[in-house]
């Protein structure tokens, strides 16, 4: 739930930073949106924990790497969309909609559910 309400608190704050015209609205909608993005990651790795059991450092690292290869190619991607539409919500849009995507995702996940199945029987033994 957590997460689900960090990332839905985000979307919806860079969608109104869009629509926003005072600078001042455009500061308070986007420390929202980072304050939601921010409530939510203490839960990725209690949810990493949770789904991922002894290979919890998988699901963390793979997730910690799509967020940062995320984040490398989105900052380039920005500057790009800014110069192509001459504006700054130009870019706003594709983070609206994954930031949604996201949202979308924490409705799906079962924290109770782990990925990699419990080995039959002790682990390392032969046969």
């Amino acid at each position: 739930m957590v997460g689900l309400v960090g990332l839905g608190t985000a979307t919806l704050c860079i969608g109104a930073t869009i629509f926003s015209t005072s600078g001042t609205w455009c500061l308070i909608f986007l420390s929202l949106a980072y304050g939601g993005m921010t409530l939510q990651q203490p839960n990725v790795a209690a949810v990493a924990l949770d789904i991922g059991r002894s290979h919890a450092g998988v699901i963390y690292g793979f997730g910690n790497t799509a967020a940062q290869a995320g984040g490398f190619i989105s900052s380039i991607v920005f500057g790009y969309l800014v110069q192509h539409f001459g504006t700054y919500n130009a870019p706003l849009i594709p983070m609206v909609a994954t930031l949604a995507l996201g949202t979308f995702l924490w409705t799906r996940l079962d924290a109770t559910r782990e990925i990699f199945p419990p080995a039959e029987g002790p682990v390392g033994s032969a046969g």
